[in-house]
This record gives structure tokens, C-alpha cells and sequence, in this order.
């Protein structure tokens, strides 16, 4: 089995093109990505943010908790 943050990124990159292409065609679409962290130790969190940084903080949320 794959940890999550393997499986993140292809995840991410799937989501993130879908709703671009959705957003370029339907004029007034909006979208955001909310990924939850719960207590993970596989570096989720890590690979959200990057996420963020690059989408921006208003298309992609991280939210990370200490315990699950």
C-alpha cells in the first residue's frame, strides 16, 4: 500500500487540472481544495502546503492535526 503523500501529488495535479479547465469554461465557476491532515507522520501536510504556495492560499487549505 502507498502512503498518502505518494499518492498526493498525482492526486493534486488531476484535481487541480480538472478544476482550471472546468474554471476556464464555465465563466462564474469557483473552487477550492481543503485537505485535512489528521495526525499523519508521511509528510502530507508538507506536500499541501507546496500546493498552496503554488495555487495560492485561497485555492488550496491545509489543515493539520496533531492527533487523528
Amino acid at each position: 500500500m502507498r502512503l498518502k503523500e505518494e499518492r498526493l501529488p498525482v492526486m493534486m495535479e488531476e484535481a487541480v487540472e480538472y478544476l482550471k479547465t472546468r474554471q476556464r469554461r464555465e465563466r462564474g465557476f469557483t473552487w477550492e481544495i481543503i485537505l485535512v491532515d489528521d495526525g499523519s507522520t508521511d509528510g502530507t501536510s508538507q506536500l499541501g502546503l507546496r500546493y498552496a504556495q503554488q495555487e495560492s492560499i485561497e485555492r488550496v487549505r491545509v489543515l493539520t492535526l496533531k492527533h487523528n
